[in-house]
C-alpha cells in the first residue's frame, strides 16, 4: 500500500500493485541430483598399460655343503626336498634391465642319519630393454624345473672320504615390465603413445634393501610391493 506520512487512516491507501490473475503457476524447473547425474566428458583420454618386456626367466640357486663318510658307506643316498611355500623371490627394475634375488629353503638327507636344513641363494640379472625404475614389476609365482645333486670328492684324510656336494635348483618365472600411459579414446595404435624415459647417471648407485622374510612367512616380492 502507498499512503502518506501524516494519514491517519488506512481508508485511503492505495495499493502499489494490481491483483494478478495467472492462469498457470510459476514453475521453475530444478536439474536432478540423483543417480542419473552424470559428469560431463571433458576428454577423450584414457589410461594405457604397455607392455615394455614380458619374457620367462630361468634361474639358478645353489649352494654346497662339506661331509666326511667311511669309504664303505659310499655311494651315498642324497635327497633334497624344496620347501615350495618359503620360496623368496625379489625383483627391482634397472634401467633396461631386471635384477631378481632370493633363495629356495631346503631340508637335505645325506646317507641314513644326517639331515640338515639350507637356504640357496641366487640372483639374476635378466635383460629388459626399454625398462625404466618406476615401471609396473609383475613377477608370476616360482615353479620349480630341475634338482640337480653333484657329490666330488676331495680328499680322504685319514682314511675319511671329503665329499663336497652341490645342490642346484633351477626355477622358472615370468617376469612382465609394464608402463602406464595415456592415450586416446579408440586410438588403434600404440606409436603416439608418449613415454620418457631418460637415463640420468645418478653420483651414487641405486640402493635397494628387501626385507627378511622368515621362510614361514615367505611370499613372492616386487620392488612395487615395498
Amino acid at each position: 500500500m502507498i499512503g502518506k506520512s501524516n494519514q491517519k487512516s488506512f481508508s485511503y491507501l492505495n495499493e502499489a500493485a494490481g491483483q494478478r490473475r495467472e492462469r498457470i503457476p510459476h514453475m521453475v524447473h530444478s536439474p536432478s541430483l540423483g543417480p542419473s547425474c552424470i559428469a560431463a566428458d571433458v576428454t577423450d583420454e584414457i589410461l594405457v598399460n604397455k607392455i615394455v618386456c614380458s619374457r620367462p626367466v630361468h634361474i639358478t640357486a645353489e649352494s654346497s655343503l662339506i661331509v666326511f663318510t667311511p669309504p664303505e658307506l659310499l655311494p651315498l643316498a642324497i635327497t633334497l626336498t624344496p620347501d615350495l611355500e618359503g620360496i623368496v623371490l625379489n625383483s627391482t627394475i634397472l634401467k633396461d634391465a631386471v635384477v631378481t634375488t632370493g633363495y629356495v629353503p631346503v631340508s637335505i638327507a645325506v646317507g641314513i642319519l644326517t639331515t640338515v636344513t639350507l637356504d640357496l641363494p641366487f640372483q639374476q640379472l635378466t635383460p629388459c630393454s626399454g625398462a625404466c625404475p618406476g615401471d609396473i614389476l609383475t613377477a608370476a609365482p616360482a615353479e620349480i624345473e630341475a634338482i640337480i645333486i653333484q657329490p666330488i670328492p676331495i680328499g680322504a684324510p685319514d682314511g675319511v672320504v671329503e665329499l663336497s656336494i652341490i645342490f642346484k635348483v633351477i626355477l622358472r618365472t615370468k617376469l612382465t615390465v609394464t608402463r602406464p600411459l595415456i592415450g586416446k579414446r579408440g586410438q588403434k595404435t600404440t606409436s603416439r603413445l608418449k613415454a620418457v624415459c631418460r637415463h640420468r647417471p645418478e653420483v651414487e648407485p641405486l640402493r635397494v634393501q628387501f626385507p627378511m622374510i622368515d621362510a614361514a612367512n615367505a611370499a613372492i616380492a616386487t620392488e612395487s610391493d615395498l
